[in-house]
This record gives structure tokens, sequence and C-alpha cells, in this order.
């Protein structure tokens, strides 16, 4: 019986481990004897190899039997180097049972296909059993017949394991190894059985390769006088190289050859050689000194005498022709995925090309199949192909046969006319006169396999190159025929088809095609269709008829024998229809029905346990199947047999689950199933100990109860837990609820702040525990320190109006609440609406010259100790007699939680007072201090999320309007709509555009620059302003600066936030839950830049909105702007920015959202609008109009309308990076 297995090494086949474990062994009782028929089969007792193990010979295993057998487990070993299968053979079926006094049974274990090298150590390991007495094993290493080291004599106990190593060795020839089991029984009615053999080697790996050499000349069967020189010519070829041919006749060596154009020759007289037949070999050698010898080529040498000279080989052929192509290139191409590469299985075996029994052989095959030539695959001067086909001609003797070469180059690239005229002139030189060379007219043939690209240019190139006067017969190709170059012949190679007819140059037909590496074939086999297309090439009379291919076995197009269409003529089905031309139908070849193959159902297990393989098989023709496993995902096992088909293996132990896949392939012979399954290896269960949460206050007062609180502690894997509280510094305390998750305890009374600190220890249900520490400072009682009055700046009134005082800035140290008592100390008298408010207010007298009115503010704490006094002065102002007028409207700015501006302009400096208050106007007042034209004026004191109105008074000109103050996102996320809105510069469309956002009544407006007119003046400035003055009364404005909005009047027009940016022209701010960042793109130097990179890392984590002039995707007339994008994209996609919003193009552009960040184009405020190219999104319009978008917690939703308020696209709502920025990381960024 013999098996093949697979190698695992790469430069060194590594020694087996001698460890295995137990196999399914049945002890036979002491006096237990089995008649010699009752031989169990040995396949059913598969052996489970050591994780550990390098199987490089299978196991024999002999269980409740007297024979000695080998199991047949299948497991696969190849040799890296060169694919050599490797396998054991067992030689004996002897008996090992015997009556008292048989001295010596053995049992040989033999190696075939080893790897080749030098073999430096041998493992074996074996298993012993005994019967009723005692007897003896030993194991002996071999070298061919020459003993070579011996194991120690063991006693066979019970199923006992033994191994030996035999270390030191230089055995050249791992084959010719063989280990010998030796046992000698004393026992009259004992039985002694061994199992498990295994035999590991370890082979030297340098250079093991040896040459290939075949020899050319003579042609076996040729005769020779001694009075003749004998030219003795060879070919060689290494994967390393080459490094020295000679010649041994009848094993006795000549002088080396020398290497030339036809291969390796030498000069040999005959006269030194006896008369008779004469055996001769080529012998290569390497560098590394592997030896290669060649197959012996007989002939004959007649002293004294000439013998009569062979008959003339057969004359030029003459056209049509029938001839095939040719491919000497095996076992190079037997390798690949699948290997062999091939569905087939050649009569031949998987022969070497250069074999001359083989080639004489494809020479019978073809004369007998009519055909009169062959094209032989060529790649070159020194290639291998080239040895070859000297090979083949010298081999053709006095057959009608002749040889062609088929340019296989060209199809890879294209030669140069010098390159293949190089090529055409050896050809010529080498090969032209050979008798067997196929020759037209005298001229050498040589046919062509071009690319698909090829065109008129590669006949152009082969009609320059062949001055030699060459038979040239090129591949067809689209247009080939109006070709200004024409060679002597056109032909088609194209064997997924049928037949080709090209006639009259040529025809050709294909018996199929089925690529070694596709699952079907392209054309299916037919001998009928294949006798119908021979007949059919011939009745064309094409001067080529052509057969594709004799062995192209990768392709599966041959027409060589195979098992699969063998026939009685011993050539098979396809060459039988050529023999007779196709005139007679073939019997068409047996059908085979593949093997059914089940690799079983996919398995989930735990680590480390035994895994059994479930495969099954069947065959409906009743044909002998063979099973192999293959591994082919996940971490690598060792199955108990890779041929049985329920292997075994122990899962591997894995820390996540992890999927191994296992493919079961089963073969008739003729065909062969796959099938997968999947085994899941589950991790073992790993418990993760308790997260901690230990909170206490940071401080607490002398005697007070205190709560320790371990409530938040958690478990990853949901284990119940168990607290413990300990203390661990500080003056003892009694803890009441030590086991709970919170526990208490009164603090010591202390004279000075002590702390305190403990430990708690959170347990899980399998008993991993974490701990966490806690402190706290017990404050000792201090004496009550006196609060501190503040009755607010000194500030003006206007005469008769609404004044107030503000008192909320008084403190107290203990932080006691305050009670606050207001006098009034000089000047007019008046009446305050309450003197123990925070913030009380009174009417100003009428007066006719500014008078000071004095108060004075003392508060008081909870324990009664008053502070001093502190006092404020009241301006009050007389009504001023100078006239103003508004030269810019109203507007309201930098809207936040507690406070607004108000800004306008007038064309006299008046001091200006503004009122306001939730129910009235007359809450409270603001008076500048002094006469201005540009006024500023703040109004604070507010409650967030408040509707606000207010009254202007300045000079005689009054304005009035109403806002809403900012929400509060500390308190919520409650929905908020703000407008976007650019590009306006106070044109009247302006003013159609401010009118249809103000109805839709949105907190504030986002504007996106081009606020004013190309001039960049005051008054461009205020007609912004002006025709929208009803707009600016009401909503509040955030502003970026255009590139129209010039000079220095930006900051003196618009009145931006305060925030850590330190400008006004870029900023942030904080609206809600959502974030806003000001970008100045007319500007943008590395210090804004990293500012505003900054300022959206503190703000990401949820919706959050960008703004400036220019735009980084855009498809109006400016377009997008790549240094933008370079500058801010990643930043951008790296802070989860919503949407970006600009101006600079006249119109409405959504372009597509790009990773996250949506960029939108609200440049329709009023100018004159552009057109749009090339615009990537949802929505793009040249129009008019303004956008809203709604914040509501984590959605956004964001909407275009035109100028009058008439929707042109929603967008789908969707989501933000989260429900809120991070409010509480925003204190130094940005004024809320």
């Amino acid at each position: 019986m013999k098996r093949t297995l697979d190698a695992q090494a790469l430069m060194l086949v590594l020694l087996l481990a001698g460890c295995t474990q137990p196999g399914i062994i049945e002890e036979l009782p002491d006096d237990s004897a089995l008649p010699p028929d009752e031989v169990a089969d040995p396949t059913s007792y598969g052996q489970a190899i050591a994780a550990a193990s390098t199987l490089l010979v299978p196991t024999v295993d002999v269980a409740r039997s007297h024979v000695v057998g080998i199991t047949d487990d299948g497991t696969l070993f190849r040799n890296v180097d060169d694919g050599t299968a490797f396998s054991m053979t067992d030689d004996s079926t002897s008996y090992v049972r015997g009556e008292a006094g048989v001295a010596l049974a053995s049992h040989t274990v033999g190696f075939s296909g080893a790897p080749a090298g030098t073999v430096t150590q041998v493992t074996v390991s074996y298993r012993a059993n005994r019967g009723s007495a005692h007897g003896t094993v030993q194991a002996r290493l071999y070298d061919g017949d020459t003993l070579i080291g011996t194991g120690k004599v063991n006693t066979a106990g019970s199923w006992t394991s033994y191994y030996d190593t035999f270390t030191g060795l230089k055995v050249a020839d791992a084959n010719a190894l063989r280990v010998e089991l030796a046992l000698n029984n004393t026992a009259k009615r004992g039985a002694l059985r061994y199992s498990q053999v295994f035999a590991g080697i370890a082979v030297a790996r340098t250079d093991v390769t040896p040459p290939q050499a075949a020899v050319i000349a003579p042609v076996a069967g040729t005769a020779f006088t001694s009075e003749q020189d004998v030219t003795l010519l060879a070919s060689a070829s290494d994967d390393v190289g080459v490094a020295q041919v000679a010649f041994e006749l009848d094993g006795a060596p000549l002088a080396s050859a020398v290497l030339g154009a036809q291969g390796w020759a030498l000069t040999y007289h005959a006269s030194a050689t006896a008369n008779g037949k004469h055996g001769l070999v080529a012998v290569a050698r390497d560098a590394a000194g592997n030896v290669g010898r060649s197959v012996s080529v007989d002939f004959s040498i007649a002293i004294g005498t000439t013998p009569p000279p062979p008959p003339p080989p057969p004359g030029d052929p003459t056209l049509p022709l029938r001839a095939t192509f040719y491919y000497p290139w095996f076992p190079e191409t037997w390798g690949g995925t699948p290997s062999p590469f091939t569905h087939y299985h050649p009569t031949s075996g998987f022969y070497r090309s250069d074999d001359p029994a083989i080639i004489q052989k494809h020479l019978d095959a073809m004369v007998y199949g009519n055909i009169k030539a062959a094209f032989s695959s060529w790649w070159g001067q020194g290639h291998y192909t080239d040895a070859r086909f000297a090979q083949l001609l010298a081999a053709t003797g006095t057959r009608d046969f002749h040889w062609a070469l088929y340019y296989e180059k060209e199809s890879t690239g294209n030669p140069t006319v010098a390159e293949l005229q190089s090529d055409l002139n050896a050809i010529k030189t080498k090969y032209g006169s050979d008798p067997h060379m196929l020759r037209i007219n005298g001229k050498p043939v040589v046919f062509v396999f071009a690319d698909a690209t090829d065109a008129c240019g590669m006949a152009d190139r082969w009609k320059q190159a062949n001055t030699m006067g060459m038979y040239i017969g090129l591949k067809v190709f689209t247009g080939y025929a109006a070709c200004a170059s024409q060679p002597d012949a056109w032909h088609q190679y194209a064997p997924a088809g049928a037949d080709h007819d090209f006639s009259p140059d040529s025809y050709n037909v294909s018996p199929g095609f089925f690529l070694a590496s596709e699952a079907t074939p392209r054309l299916v086999r037919d001998p009928v269709r294949f006798a119908n297309s021979v007949k059919a090439m011939m009745a064309s009379n094409a001067k080529w008829q052509l057969v594709t291919s004799f062995n192209e076995w990768g392709e599966g197009t041959a027409v060589e024998s195979a098992t699969e269409w063998s026939s009685p003529s011993g050539f098979g089905v396809y060459l039988d229809v050529l023999h007779v031309n196709g005139g007679a139908t073939p019997p068409p070849p047996p059908v085979n029905t593949p093997p059914t193959v089940s690799a079983g159902a996919d398995q989930t297990l735990a680590s480390a346990v035994t895994v059994t393989l479930q495969g099954t098989a069947s065959d409906a023709d009743g044909d002998a199947l063979t099973a192999t496993w293959k591994q082919t995902a996940g971490p690598t096992v060792t199955l108990s047999s890779a041929s049985a088909l329920k292997p075994t293996f122990t899962a591997p132990t894995v820390t996540t689950a992890t999927t191994l896949v296992f493919t079961l392939s089963v073969t008739d012979g003729k065909a062969t199933t796959t099938d997968s399954a999947s085994v899941t290896v589950l991790a073992p269960a790993v418990n993760h100990p308790p997260t901690v949460s230990a909170v206490a206050p940071p401080n607490a007062a002398s005697s007070a109860l205190v709560t320790l609180d371990g409530s938040a502690s958690s478990d990853p894997d949901g284990d119940s837990l168990t607290f413990a509280w300990t203390q661990q510094s500080g003056p003892a305390v009694t803890l009441a609820g030590a086991s709970s998750a919170k526990a208490s305890f009164t603090t010591p009374a202390v004279t000075a702040d002590t702390a305190l600190s403990f430990k708690l220890t959170v347990t899980d249900a399998k008993g991993a525990s974490a701990s966490s520490m806690v402190s706290l400072t017990v404050v000792a009682p201090t004496a009550n320190r006196a609060p501190v009055a503040n009755a607010g700046a000194d500030h003006a009134a206007a005469s008769g109006a609404a004044a107030s005082l503000d008192g909320s800035a008084s403190s107290d140290p203990d932080g006691d609440p305050l009670t606050y008592v207001w006098k009034q100390t000089g000047g007019t008298a008046v009446t305050l609406s309450s003197t123990s408010a925070a913030k009380p207010t009174f009417t100003a007298p009428t007066v006719t010259a500014a008078t000071a009115l004095t108060f004075s503010l003392v508060v008081t704490d909870a324990k009664g100790l008053a502070s001093a006094a502190d006092a404020v002065v009241v301006t009050v102002n007389p009504p001023s007699t100078v006239t103003a007028k508004f030269t810019k409207a109203v507007s309201l700015h930098a809207v936040t939680r507690s406070s607004i501006v108000v800004f306008f302009m007038t064309d006299v400096a008046v001091a200006a007072t503004v009122n306001y208050g939730v129910s009235s106007t007359g809450e409270q007042s603001v008076t500048e201090p002094s006469p201005v034209t540009r006024h500023v004026v703040t109004l604070s004191g507010m409650t967030a999320n408040t509707p606000y109105q207010y009254a202007v008074s300045a000079g005689g000109s009054t304005a009035a309007g109403t806002f809403t103050t900012a929400i509060d996102g500390a308190a919520g996320t409650q929905p908020f709509t703000f407008a976007v809105a650019g590009d306006a510069r106070g044109h009247a469309a302006w003013a159609t555009v401010a009118k249809s956002i103000a109805a839709k009544k949105p907190r504030f407006l986002i504007q996106t620059g081009d606020n004013n007119d190309a001039s960049g003046s005051a008054t461009n400035w205020e007609d912004y302003y002006n025709v929208a003055k009803d707009f600016f009364a009401n909503v509040p404005v955030f502003a970026a600066q255009g590139n129209h909005d010039t000079g220095s009047n930006f900051t003196t027009y618009n009145v931006a936030p305060q925030s850590s940016s330190g400008s006004s022209i870029y900023y942030a701010f904080v609206y809600g839950n959502a974030g806003f960042v000001a970008v100045n793109t007319n500007a943008l130097d590395s210090t804004q830049t990293s500012w505003v990179k900054n300022a959206m890392t503190a703000m990401s984590g949820g919706p959050m909105f960008a703004f400036h002039h220019h735009p980084l995707y855009s498809c109006g007339s400016h377009g997008s702007d790549s240094g933008l994008q370079s500058t801010f994209k990643a930043s951008f996609e790296a802070a989860k920015l919503t949407t970006d919003f600009t101006g600079h193009d006249h119109d409405l552009v959504y372009w597509s959202a790009l990773n996250g960040v949506r960029y939108v184009v609200s440049g329709g405020g009023g100018t004159g609008l552009y057109a749009l190219s090339g615009c990537q999104g949802p929505f793009a319009k040249s129009s008019y109009g303004f956008m809203l978008v709604t914040v509501n917690g984590a959605t956004i939703t964001q909407t275009f309308y035109d100028q009058n308020g008439v929707q042109l696209f929603a967008d789908a709502p969707f989501q933000a990076a989260g429900p809120t920025v991070p409010l509480s990381s925003l204190g130094s960024l940005v004024v809320r």
C-alpha cells in the first residue's frame, strides 16, 4: 500500500517529534489468539497526531490483527522544492505470532519520493503490545542493505510507546532508507503486535535539485563502424545552472562534452569500443555537485565492416498537410493550481517531455492519427524548448514526419526586427538543413502565435525580418487580409471553438477546451462533433489542416490518449477519429458520474475539544473513491487522517471566536468533487473585573451626616456585585451600611480642617474584584464674615425717563443669602420701586440741567451681619436740544442668554437711551453716558429664552423692536431655527428677501458676506441696513466678511460677539446646543487657521456650523476653491462639522455631502444672479432666496426658500454628530 504526504518545510524538512497520542488500540487478553483470517480493517483505527509533531511518513496501525499493515489515513505531504510526492510503503504481511522459541519476525518500512538532500538524522517512534509472555522489539535503520543504526532492545509491555533517534548520519538518498522492526516472541500462546510506526527525516537542504539530461545523438538503434568518428550530442538544464556534461559508455566515463550551438557535444572514435551493442548515458552536474543522468540510448558498432546506411529520410512534404500543435514543456507546466495543472489523466501519466520513450510514443501516436507534421512550442534561443526541439528532430528517425517551430515570443510582446532576424538566423542555421525540419518548397517553416492586439504592424515586422527565406505562417487578426505585408500563410489558434475555416490558407479543429483553473469547459468534448469537424477540414482542401492540439493539457485541448477517452487501439478516441479521417463514427467515451460529496454541517465548539469532521461520499458508478481533506482557513491543526471521511483534530485554544475551514475533495480517478465545512471555535469565557465608582462630597461640615456612594459601580459581564467600604485614614468614624452600595457616617467634631479617606472594594460573583479610593475634608467651623455690597457703576439717566439701580453684584464670602436696603443720599428725591430689591427702578426727575442723584446700598447676610454701605451716582441729563436722525437703522447683534447689543448711527452726536423689558419697555433703561454718533448699547441682566421689547430714543428720533434671548443649552436641547443669506449689498431685492426671512420668525440670521457693494462706502453699508430696517430691528445678525466688505467699515458697521479669538472678523459662539464658527476667508493666516481648527475641535460632538464668504464647493461663476479645500476640508471632517455655509456665488446651491459634511451656498440675498454649471448635489438654482435651518437636538432640517418665501428644496432630516456640543469646555472659547 502506498500513500503520499504533504511537506511542511521550506529549507529544512524538520525532524519528527517522537510523541503521539494514544490511538484506539484494544489490548488482547493474556491467552487470546485470533485466527489469521480475522484481520480488522486497519482504516478503522485512525491515529490522532500530536499537535507538535511533523509527520513525514504515515502511521503503521495494527489493531486486533496479526497482520502488519498501514492505516490508510491518506495524510498528504509534499516536497516544497519540486512537488514530488513523499510516501512510505509496507512490504510485509507476516504474522507476528508464533510458538515458543520463534526467534525473529520483522517488518520493514521504506520510503519513496523523499525530499532530496543529505539525511542527517532519523527518529523512529512505535508502540508494541505482548500477550501472555514477554517478547522484545527493536528498531533497526538501514541505508539500502547496510545496517547503519540499531535502537534499544525493548521488552514489549501492554501497548507501550518507544522511540529511537539516529544522529550523525550522512545518507545521500533518503529513498534508500528503511526502518525494520525486529520482534522476538518466546511465548507459546502469546501474541506480539505493534502499531503507530513513525519515521522522521532531517534533511540538509542546499541546492538539492539535480540537473536534467537527455541524449540527442546518436538515436537509439544507430549502427557505426570502427572507422567512424561519432558525434555524441546531449541537452541539459538545471534550476541553478549546468556546470558540466560528460558521457558514460557502458558505465565507463568518457571525456567531458563542450557546449555548442546544438547542445553539449563530444567527438568519439568508434575504434576505441568493442564490436556489439553499447549503452550511452549523458551525465550532467551542477555547481553544488548534484548529478542528473539521462535515459540510456543503445547503439551498435561493427568492427571492420560498414553496415548498410539507414534508409534516407523522406523528402519535403507538399500541401495540403495535416499538422498539430505540440508542447514539449513538461514537467515544468504540470505545476499550478490545481496541481497537476489539468482536469484530465494522460494515459502515459504525468510524463517528462525529454523522456526518449515518451517522444517515441508521441511520434507513433501522431503518425497513427495521419498527422504529418507538428509545430513545437518554442520560446527562444537557449530556452529548454530549444534543446528539446533538437531532441525531437533526432528522435524522428526514418518516420515520414516533420517538425516546425511555433514561435511563442510574439504573444508576450513585440520583438524588434533585429531580434526576429537573430532568432530566424539561429533557427535556419541550427535546424534548417535537418531532414526532419518541415520545409515547404525548400523554405524552413515557422508559425507565429501572436496576441490579441497585434495588427498589420506585426506582419510588417516579420516581412522585414525574413531576409533568409523562411516560410512564415502568422496568426490571424481583424483586418489581416488587407495588410500590405502578407506572410506565406495565415492560421488561427482558438481552440474554444470546434473549428475555424480560414481556407484556402488553413482550417483548425479542436476536440474541446477545459482550462484547468476553470470549473466548467468552454467547449465540451464530443467525439461525434470532432469527427464531423475532421471531415469538414478535409473537404475544405485548406493548405494547412491543423489539429489544436496534440498535448496542451493545461487548456484541455489534447487529442493524446487520456483515461477519460481511452480506446482499444491504445491511442484514444480522438486519434482514432483522425486515423480514419473522420469516416467512422467513434463510440462515445463512457460517461462518468462524479462522486457525491458532503463535508458535513458547519460546527461551533469550544476551545481544546476533539472535533470530528463529518464527511460523506458516494459514487453512482461504483468507482473506488479517494478522499483528501485540506485546511483552507484558520489556525493550522493536525488531522488524524487527511484521507479518512471523518478525521478528528483538537480545536485550538483561542481568545476570540475563530473559524477554521476545511475542504473535502473526493475523486473517482476521472472527476473530483469538493465541498467545504467550517468549524467555529469559541474562546473560553473571560471574567472581567468590576468597574468601581466611589463618590463622596469634597467637603463636609463638622458633625454632619455624609453618604459615600458606590451605586454607579458596574460589571462588564453583568455579574452581581458585593460591596465593602473601609476607612483608610483620618479620625475613626462608624460606617453604617459598610457592605452596601451606599454607606454613611457622621463627621467628627474638628477644630481644624481634617482629611478622611475611604476605600470601596467591589467583587463580582466569580470572585474578581477592584477597588477605588475616595477622600473628603471635614471643614472646621469658622467665624461669620461680613458680606460686601456693590451698588453698581455710576451711570446716566434721561430726564423724566425710567431708570434703574443694580446691586446684584453684591456677595457674601460664606455664601449666605443676602437682603438689600437702598437709601437715596443726595439729589432731587425720587421714589424707588422697592428699597429691598436687588434691582429697584425709579422715574428720573425732569431737569433742565444735569443733576446727580446718589444712592447707598447695605446688604445683610442670613446671620444678621451687615456690610459697609456702597454708593452709586446716577446723573440725570436734561432733554437734548439737538435733533438727531438715524443714518444707519437700528440692528440687533451678539445675542446671548442674558444680553444683546442694540446698534445704530445718528447724523449728530447725542446720548441715546434704550428702554426695555418683558411686559413693557419701561422695566429697565440704559442711557449712554456721553453724546456719540455710533451707538453700541448693551442690554443686560435678562433671562434666557425670553421675549423682550425695547425702544430707542436718540435726539428726538425713535425706533422700537422685539427679540428673544438665546436658549440655554445647559438646560437641555430645545429646538430653534435660524436663517442663512448673503450677498445682499443693499439692493432692492434684499428688502424683499429680508421681509420673507422675518416672516419665518428665525431666532437670528447668519450673514455669509458681501453686505455692501463694491465701493465699501458708508452709504452702501447704510443702504444695506436701511432698506430692511424692520428686519434688522427684530432679528439679531451674525456676519462674516466678504470680499466686497472692504476696509475698516466692516468692523465699523458690524458688532461681533467677543470670543477668545480677540478678533471681530473671525469668532465663535454657542447658541442652545449648537456651535458656530465665523471664518474670514479674505485674509487667512496661520494664526486664524489654527484658532478656527482649535475652536471646531473644542465644539465637536454636537451640531456645529461654519460660515464664511468663499465656498469650498460651488457650481456658480466663481466655482469651488481648491485652496480652501486643502486648508479646511480634512479639519471639517475630523471635527464632524454639520454644514458649511457660504456665499460669493449669487445663487442657491446644496452640494452633495462629502464624508458627512454638507456644503451650502446661500448667496441669493439680492445682488445680480450668476449662471450655474457642473453642479453636484440634490439642488442648485440661480435664484434670490435664503435657507432656514432647524436644530432639534441632533436632528437637523435645512430648507431653501425663494425671495417671496416659497419653498424651493427641503433636505430630508439628518443627524448631527451628537445632541449637543460640550458646553462645559467652552468657557474660555466663546461668550454664550
